[in-house]
Formats: C-alpha cells, structure tokens, sequence
C-alpha cells in the first residue's frame, strides 16, 4: 500500500538551465498524504478529495521581471502518479520603503574633530517596525563613514572629519523587512583646526578598543586619518598612524576578534 505525497512550494522564476528549472525556492516542501490513520487504527483515503494549504514566503524586490510558480505533484520516490487539477490562489503583500525626512545639524559649522555636532531627523511613519535610522557622512570619492545606528531614536551626537569643500551628512531608514532608503543630505561646513584633540582620540580609541566597540573605533580611527591626511597634517598623522598600528596589534585587538566581532575584519579593511 502505498502512501501519495503532495508537494508544494514557492519558487522566484528568475533563472534559466537544467539545475535551476523554476528558479530559487522559497518555501519548504509541503508533504499532504493521501492515506492517513484515523483514531482506530483505520486508514482513510483522500485522493478524491480536495486538499487546500497555505503557505507564506518573503523574496527580495529586485529590478525585471520574476515568476512565482506554485508546484504541486507526487512524490518521486513512491513511484505514483498525479491525477486531477492543482491550481493556487497566489496574493501579494508588497512592502513600500521608508521615506525619510530631511536632516538637521546643530551647530552648522564647527572645527573638525572638535566641535560635537547633533544630527537629527523626523521620525518616518511604517508600518512595519521597528525602524533602524543610520547616520552617515561622506568622506570625498563616494566613499562614507558609518556614524551610529538607532532603532526608534532620531540624532546622534558626534565630531566630524574634515573634508574639502564641507562634510557631507545624511541618515537613513530601514524598516523591519530590510526596505532601505537614504533620505536628502545636509553639508556642514567645518575649518580644518589644528590637530589639537588628537591625544584625546587616542585615548578614545583605546577605550572602544578595550571595550571592544568597533564602529566606535572605526568611527574615531576612520574620521581622524581622513583629517589629518586632508590638512596636510603630516606630523601628526604619522602620531595618530602608529598609535593605532600599536592598537590594532595589541592584546585588547586579538581579543576582540576572538570574541567573534565580525566588524573587526572591516575595520582593518576600512583601514
């Protein structure tokens, strides 16, 4: 007596060839049999029956075109054969982006890694939550600096590298199914001071460094090379250089890795 199986799923037609016929799965296989023991020990038999199940998927919005397809037939290894009409009622559910608001900076203008800058924003209205509201600034040739991260908080408060021209800021938002978008950005004008403060970077970032708080160091270690390489501040760029060298060959640094802080590895890139 042999048992019938039922397989359903959902897959993204984006794909083509022999190995990817109905392109990526995004169900699990769904098993329905046809004969199942009942309370006594007796067997019933629903092939002639319809069956309803349902199932739910997520997939990622991407750019073309893509096809759902709901597969339905018998399991291959009983050797049986699938008889009757199988169709599937698919709905979507599409999940729009946030929409940031615009940036604001108090002070305006300031000195490079010294003046303390609070960056804020207007909370965006998602359903679906909670929202993740990242701060950023750019540091020249498309290239940015990861400020601080947020679930449901609008500022941050930070010092900012100096980059010709003025220093670029933004935020943004992503809500609880990963929809990203970057909202308008705001230029802070700063004066490139004079590398005053930068023993206190130093002793900041061995503190991170010690407490094992990555984007904090990367912020601080990321924020002063770039000042000091765009003031021409050979000597003491060399200072903070070698400080950190010796930082990030410590003790503290191999203990952080060991610890699994996957972000350790993009800061020395990021280095």
């Amino acid at each position: 007596m042999a048992e019938e199986r039922l397989h359903t799923g959902l897959g993204e037609g984006n794909c083509s060839g022999s190995e990817c016929q109905h392109g990526v799965p995004l169900t699990e296989t769904l098993t329905i049999y046809s004969l199942e023991e009942n309370f006594l020990n007796e067997l019933a038999d629903f092939s002639n029956e319809t069956e309803w199940r349902q199932v739910t998927a997520e997939m990622a919005g991407n750019a073309g075109r893509a096809r759902i397809l709901a597969e339905c037939g018998c399991s291959l290894a009983l050797g049986c054969t699938t008889q009757g009409f199988v169709y599937a009622d698919v709905m979507f559910q599409v999940n729009t982006i946030p929409m940031p608001g615009i940036i604001m900076v108090s002070p305006p203008i300031g000195v490079a890694l010294e003046s303390i800058h609070r960056i804020s924003t207007l909370a965006v209205v998602d359903p679906d939550t909670p929202l993740k509201y990242s701060f950023y600034c750019g540091l020249g040739a498309e290239n940015s600096l990861l400020l601080g991260f947020y679930y449901e908080h609008l500022s941050i408060e930070t010092f900012l590298p100096y980059v010709e021209g003025g220093t670029e800021v933004w935020v943004e938002v992503c809500d609880a199914r990963d929809a990203c978008q970057r909202g308008p950005s705001s230029l802070v004008q700063l004066s490139p001071g004079q590398g005053r403060t930068v023993s206190a970077l130093i002793e900041s970032a061995r503190g991170y460094l010690r407490r094992c708080e990555v984007l904090m160091l990367q912020r601080t270690a990321v924020a002063g090379l770039v000042t000091y390489i765009n003031t021409n501040l050979e000597e003491i760029l060399g200072q903070f250089s070698a400080a950190l060298t010796e930082m990030l060959s410590s003790a503290e640094a191999a203990a952080c890795k060991a610890k699994g802080f996957r972000d350790f590895d993009d800061l020395l890139h990021s280095l």
